[in-house]
C-alpha cells in the first residue's frame, strides 16, 4: 500500500554522504591517485563511509579504514555474477591465507593496473 506520507518522510532522512569533491578539499594527495587508479569511478565514501560527521569534527567523524579480507572480498570475493574484466576476483580463503588484511600487500590507494 501506497503512503503518501512516505516521500516527504524520506527526504526529511539527514544526508550523510559528502562525495568525493569534499574529501578531496583536504585530502588532495590520495584524490590524485585515486583519480588515476582503477578505484577511481567509486567515492570514497564507498569505503571510507560516510564523510559528513568527519567534515564537521575530524577528531570525532572517525573514517572507517578498511582492508581486512572480509571488506576487500564485498566486491572482490569470486561471484559469477561480476564481470571479470571489470572487476578483479580472487578466492578469499585461497589467496595468501597467512595474510589477515589484503592493505599488507595491496594498497588501495597506490595506481592499480590491470593484467590480462
Amino acid at each position: 500500500q501506497y503512503r503518501a506520507d512516505s516521500m516527504d518522510e524520506t527526504a526529511a532522512i539527514p544526508i550523510n554522504y559528502v562525495g568525493k569533491e569534499a574529501c578531496a578539499e583536504c585530502h588532495d594527495a590520495e584524490a590524485a591517485q585515486l583519480a588515476s587508479d582503477l578505484h577511481k569511478g567509486l567515492t570514497c565514501e564507498v569505503c571510507h563511509g560516510p564523510g559528513s560527521l568527519h567534515i564537521e569534527d575530524q577528531e570525532k567523524g572517525i573514517l572507517l579504514k578498511p582492508g581486512s579480507r572480509e571488506f576487500c572480498g564485498t566486491c572482490h570475493s569470486i561471484n559469477p555474477a561480476r564481470r571479470t574484466e571489470v572487476i578483479n576476483q580472487i578466492d578469499t580463503k585461497e589467496h595468501h591465507p597467512e595474510k589477515e588484511n589484503c592493505i599488507c600487500c595491496h594498497n588501495p590507494h597506490a595506481v592499480w593496473e590491470m593484467k590480462d
